[in-house]
């Protein structure tokens, strides 16, 4: 049935939401990419079932009540849960953006800088 489904697609965003919201604090930003891109894969095989989900609502929503429910209180947890991070998971992308320009300017001056000494070796020729 695809309420069941839907239910179990909603359950695994939760999961990866908690699992991200747990790694927060280490502020590994590798790891949170990963679970992003995670959950990313099933909110998309969520949007590809949403038209069935709400035809099985329209045709059968007093037999499914129940489901019904259920897929709605996880729907609201997911968007409180999403509240909660993503205002901490943009803080650490962008310190981690922060980072990575500091990281491409050094490398550009680096690039830029080139010695004014002459390459003949003239220090050793003169030492002996």
């Amino acid at each position: 049935m695809i309420l069941n489904k839907a239910i179990d697609a909603y359950q695994r965003v939760a999961a990866i939401m908690a699992e991200i919201e747990q790694i927060l604090p280490s502020r590994k930003a590798e790891e949170i990419v990963l679970l992003v891109r995670e959950m990313e894969s099933v909110q998309e095989e969520i949007r590809d079932m949403d038209q069935d989900v709400m035809a099985a609502i329209r045709h059968g929503g007093q037999i499914h009540g129940e489901k019904i429910q259920e897929l709605v209180s996880m729907m609201k947890q997911i968007q409180q849960t999403n509240r909660r991070l993503v205002p901490q998971v943009s803080t650490i992308m962008a310190v981690q953006k922060n980072e990575l320009q500091k990281l491409k300017t050094g490398s550009s001056m680096m690039r830029r800088y080139h010695s004014h000494t002459p390459k003949s070796g003239r220090l050793l020729q003169s030492a002996g």
